[in-house]
């Protein structure tokens, strides 16, 4: 079995016009496989050829293609480029570094085809950027031009963004027409939007190291605490019974409580990821926590209203986590408010759950909505500060984000979005 027989051949598509691909990968055999068979329908109709790749991968695709019967001159006259020296943290660089590799294939006006392995890590926060770049430039020249990202590596609301970017979209089995692709609907951010987009990938990737880390203390102190606290309370409850000072008691009864409470909460910060995962309708799990708040609601004259753009929204979750989400935040909102509406809506947008919580409460100052998330800020007497945290954690740990947006006065809204469950 020949190597055309195991890859994709690109040839086969409509791609003689130039085309964007954007390539998640998940097995590295067929990686290799596709990158070498892209390369010799290059060497064989004589275009230029651009192979942004891994050092170690590019001794491999050279082998290959020498097994394959391609000539040393040929592969000679391919340009590759080690992804550790192109992409670098500024993407104007990146954009620049690009250009000045291409350009004398664009001077003779011969055909180009190029393949990048994205480094990921290095241009997270301009992603969107850099790849709308990259496709005015391959509608304006025709190039056929190949961006690969790790599938582990990128989440799926940043596939989403870049399926508007690209015209196709390619696995290590096939490749099909991207649905979300549109020409000249994604003009390149302002520069007033880039730093917006810089800010929220910086906020993103700080609080992402405040779980990580919270999690990995939490395991340390649960450990440490709960084995000589449960010893405590048990000489505890034989020794209340036989003093009179019952308000000392009471006193440190309440304070023994609200540790096991803090370490509770802590085991939960501690578990690395979510477990029983299996395809629930999200909407379901808004309707069983609202039917569960909305007789504590209506107490104090609080209105849980639902709004849902589906029957029926399918998420990949363990669902007792999620309704603790759902819990959590709603219990917070609810204990502010003396009455009004707490407005949940569910949705779809660019194959993404969105769960918006939105309450009529006093709303969070600029300066606490900042921390928002930090492990032990809390504003709510008898609180742990460790409830919002534990929701972050459950979230990211379903691929999901969640974003706060509040204004004093006049309420706060929390955005949660997850990747639906497709087919």
């Amino acid at each position: 079995m020949s190597l055309k027989d195991v890859s994709i051949p690109f040839s086969h598509h409509n791609l003689s016009n130039g085309g964007h691909i954007i390539y998640t990968y998940s097995d590295e055999k067929k990686y290799l496989d596709n990158v070498t068979n892209f390369i010799m329908e290059g060497v064989t109709k004589r275009e230029g050829i651009v192979i942004v790749e891994k050092n170690h991968y590019i001794i491999q695709i050279k082998n290959r293609l020498i097994n394959n019967g391609i000539s040393q001159d040929d592969i000679n006259q391919i340009v590759f480029v080690d992804t550790g020296i192109f992409y670098q943290e500024k993407v104007e660089e990146v954009i620049d570094h690009l250009a000045s590799i291409v350009d004398p294939f664009i001077q003779k006006a011969q055909p180009l085809r190029t393949w990048g392995n994205v480094k990921i890590k290095s241009l997270l926060s301009n992603l969107y950027i850099y790849e709308c770049s990259c496709d005015q430039f391959v509608c304006n020249h025709q190039t056929i031009s190949v961006c690969a990202y790790d599938g582990r590596e990128l989440s799926a609301s940043n596939l989403a963004d870049l399926l508007k970017v690209h015209q196709y979209y390619m696995t290590d089995e096939s490749i099909i027409p991207s649905g979300l692709y549109k020409r000249d609907s994604h003009p390149i951010p302002s520069i007033t939007e880039q730093i917006k987009l810089e800010r929220e990938f910086d906020e993103s990737l700080i609080r992402s190291e405040q779980l990580t880390t919270a999690g990995q203390l939490a395991a340390g102190i649960c450990h440490e605490i709960r084995n000589p606290l449960t010893t405590i309370k048990g000489f505890f409850q034989l020794l209340k019974y036989e003093t009179s000072r019952s308000n000392y008691i009471q006193v440190i009864e309440g304070e023994l409580d609200r540790i096991e409470k803090i370490t509770s909460e802590l085991l939960l910060l501690a578990k690395p990821h979510a477990e029983l995962l299996e395809g629930h309708n999200l909407i379901e799990l808004v309707e069983d926590v609202a039917l569960l708040l909305r007789s504590q609601a209506t107490i104090k004259n609080i209105l849980i209203q639902t709004n849902y753009e589906a029957t029926e929204i399918m998420v990949f979750c363990e669902h007792s986590k999620i309704k603790q989400v759902l819990i959590n935040i709603l219990k917070n909102a609810m204990e502010v408010m003396e009455n009004g509406k707490i407005e949940i809506e569910v949705s779809i947008k660019q194959r993404q759950a969105v769960l918006t919580i939105k309450d009529e409460g006093p709303g969070i100052s600029e300066e606490n909505l900042r921390r928002i998330g930090e492990p032990f800020f809390t504003t709510k007497e008898g609180g742990t500060g460790l409830g919002l945290l534990i929701c972050f954690n459950i979230i990211k740990n379903h691929n999901g984000t969640i974003k706060v947006e509040s204004e004093e006065g006049k309420g706060t809204t929390f955005m949660i979005q997850m990747p639906i469950l497709t087919d």
